[in-house]
Parts: C-alpha cells; sequence; structure tokens
C-alpha cells in the first residue's frame, strides 16, 4: 500500500527534518540539561498511563501538556543585547529544555489521517543524541486516540528506512546534536550532504532545504563565519516566505537568526527591521 508523507508547514524553534521522513519537520531543542530531561520524561510518563483510546486529539494534547519553561539567551552588553532591549526581550539564563512533545509526523495511509505526537520519555543514544529509541509515538487516527507505544501498528513503519531524502534527514539530525554538543567540525560535512541529498531529491527551492540551509547557517554564525551564514540564510528565507507565506512562524525564526548576524556586523538599522518583523510574527500567533 502506497504511503504519502505530508509536510508540516509551520514549526517554532530550531527547525530539523524528523529522522525518520525528511518531508516531516519538527521542533528540536538543542541538548537539553539533565535536571529538565528528567523532570518532563518522569511527568511524560506519568501522562501516558492516563489515556484513553478514542479520546479526541485536543483531550491527548491537553493530558500531556507540561509546564512550558522558556528558554532564552543571557545576553551582555552587545550591540545585539541593546537591540533586544529596545524590542523589549528581556534577556535571562538559557536553557535547553526539550519540548513537548518533541516531534510531530503527519502522514495519510489507505485514505486514513493519521498525526504522530513523539513525548520524550527518557534518555540519550551514545552520541548524545535523542532518537525514536528515546521517544514515545502517540498515534493520533482521524483526530482521534488510537494507540501509543512502539507496539502500536503504525509505529514501526516510522522508523524504517527509505529514500534518500530520510537519508539527508538522518544527517541533518546528527549534524544538529554535534553541533549542540560543540563538535563543529563533525556537524559541517553532515549537513553539507543533507544539503547536497535534499536539492537533487526535492529541487533547490523545497522547504526542506530551506531548513538545512538555516541549520547550516546557524552553524557558521556560532564559529564567527558570518560571511558564510548570510547567503545561507538569505536563501532559507527567500524560500520559506515564498512557501509558507510572510506571516509563518518559520519565517520569524529565520528573521530572527539573521537579525543577530547583521548586529554582530554591525548593521543595527537591518538588524532591528527584521528583529521587529518576527517579534510582529510571533504576537500573531499568541
Amino acid at each position: 500500500m502506497m504511503r504519502r508523507i505530508i509536510p508540516i508547514g509551520s514549526v517554532m524553534g530550531l527547525l530539523v527534518l524528523a529522522a525518520c521522513s525528511a518531508s516531516n519537520f519538527a521542533t528540536f531543542t538543542r541538548y537539553p540539561t539533565p535536571d529538565k530531561n528528567l523532570d518532563l520524561a518522569t511527568l511524560n510518563v506519568a501522562h501516558l498511563k492516563t489515556l484513553t483510546v478514542g479520546q479526541s486529539r485536543e483531550e491527548v494534547l491537553e493530558r500531556m501538556k507540561a509546564d512550558p519553561v522558556e528558554g532564552c539567551i543571557k545576553w551582555g552588553w552587545s550591540t545585539w543585547a541593546q537591540i533586544q532591549r529596545a524590542l523589549g526581550w528581556l534577556p535571562c539564563e538559557k536553557r535547553e529544555v526539550i519540548q513537548s512533545p518533541y516531534r510531530t509526523q503527519i502522514l495519510e495511509q489507505g485514505g486514513t489521517n493519521y498525526e504522530v505526537l513523539f513525548y520524550y520519555t527518557g534518555g540519550v543514544d551514545p552520541e548524545g543524541m535523542i532518537t525514536h529509541r528515546q521517544l514515545t509515538p502517540v498515534v493520533i487516527e482521524n483526530g482521534k486516540l488510537s494507540g501509543w507505544g512502539w507496539g502500536h501498528p503504525l509505529a514501526q513503519q516510522l522508523v524504517q528506512p527509505g529514500a534518500p531524502t530520510d537519508q539527508a534527514g538522518d544527517l541533518n539530525n546528527r549534524a544538529v546534536s554535534f553541533r549542540s554538543q560543540g563538535r563543529y567540525a563533525e556537524a559541517e560535512p553532515l549537513f553539507r550532504q543533507a544539503l547536497d541529498i535534499m536539492e537533487r531529491a526535492k529541487g533547490a527551492d523545497h522547504l526542506d532545504v530551506a531548513i538545512v540551509l538555516n541549520n547550516l547557517g546557524e552553524l557558521y554564525y556560532i564559529q564567527g563565519r558570518y560571511a558564510q551564514a548570510e547567503p545561507l540564510y538569505q536563501r532559507a528565507l527567500a524560500i520559506k516566505e515564498k512557501v509558507l507565506g510572510p506571516d509563518d512562524l518559520g519565517v520569524a525564526t529565520t528573521l530572527e537568526n539573521y537579525a543577530a548576524l547583521l548586529a554582530r556586523t554591525n548593521r543595527e538599522d537591518r538588524a532591528v527591521t527584521l528583529a521587529s518583523r518576527a517579534k510582529s510574527i510571533r504576537a500573531k500567533h499568541e
């Protein structure tokens, strides 16, 4: 039976490709702190035990809801910090936390629409990455809960290796993990390989390509390689605006990244303009 993957268009935070299918987008935080890991994993395990087959999607999301922990960055008195203050963004201590659900996948199979919510239930793999082994899938079938856990008939299909774009998604995810651990030399070739595969498989203007471009751009930004990061941000922004529209949260993410780069390279006026636009987009989604 043919299986068609439907891309998720709008995501917040750091965007990467889902490990099981590069056509699905997900929000991932960087390598999280152990205390927040443990707290959320314990909470998710407890909440999973209270689910009942047949519950609506809204009931599941409410039942699995975790108290949000805001993550932000402690800035000094740099130009970008002053821009943040001017826009009313209060600097604070950076905290690496896993969001709940950790990742979402949507697919259609045999005329049935599925949404799979992956909740973090503990641990990391030997390389410090979070893979399907540390997640528990919760399967929503046509808006209703049909089951959860890796014993669900649909779940095993989600981790099967497949097309080149699946390989690109895996490469991208590994690169994101390496980047978050400061292993920049290992991350760069993986990002570039993922980008090459995705461009050849889906075309230069596909949304998946924009996500890898943004991730690679952030790697260069972290390393202070601003001249290399800027054209990647520009290209990612152009693709997202074309595919998602000017007011999508994915556009806001790239605007924020690009604004930070402009501030670091003494283009404060342009940085304020982009940051203000990103803030306006986020306000529309609150």
